[in-house]
């Protein structure tokens, strides 16, 4: 047996967990519905199970659910794992549907899938997200003006925890 792990946030993606029949079901009508991008999608172990990727927003971060969006399906996230073919075990293999992805140009994981969470978990949308960055070209994606004070404290104390509040690019916080 051999697998393939992804760690979901480092790598950039999100990932939604489609377990069983049913929540394909559903996904392909919410695609339909919204007008969701195609992505690539790997065929589950379990044969009727899917995993549809996408790049994560990261002024958007999706965290870990499960059945928060509906019955079956999950999501991976920041802090979450998915098998990814052509990883195999005792319970069966995982397989692309539509070939190996090509990678940098998966589509963006659809607001939908944020706004769901939120509204599942009754976080207001005016409320501002943390974001976790850890290096300088991570800072600059998202802050217009980096103080100099700043960037001695990121530069001094990196890696390790530091918290500095400066103003985004767009609007709030950062």
């Amino acid at each position: 047996y051999n697998g393939i792990g992804i760690d979901c946030g480092k790598s950039g993606l999100v990932v939604v967990d489609l377990d069983g029949a049913e929540a394909v079901a559903w996904w392909d009508k919410v695609e339909s519905a919204h007008g969701l991008p195609s992505t690539w999608r790997a065929r589950t172990r379990r044969g009727d199970g899917r995993h549809a990727f996408y790049r994560a927003n990261s002024a958007k971060p999706v965290k870990n659910s499960t059945s928060k969006l509906h019955d079956g399906v999950d999501t991976r996230g920041a802090g979450g794992f998915v098998i990814a073919p052509p990883s195999a075990n005792q319970g069966g293999s995982w397989s692309w549907m539509e070939g190996e992805p090509d990678w940098p140009n998966l589509p963006v994981a659809p607001d939908l899938v944020h706004e769901r969470l939120n509204q599942v978990k009754g976080r207001p949308p005016e409320k501002p997200y943390s974001l976790h960055l850890y290096e300088e070209a991570q800072i600059r994606e998202f802050v217009q003006d980096v103080p100099a004070l700043a960037m001695r404290l990121m530069r001094a104390f990196w890696p390790g925890p530091l918290t500095i509040v400066m103003p985004s690019k767009g609007q709030g916080t950062v």
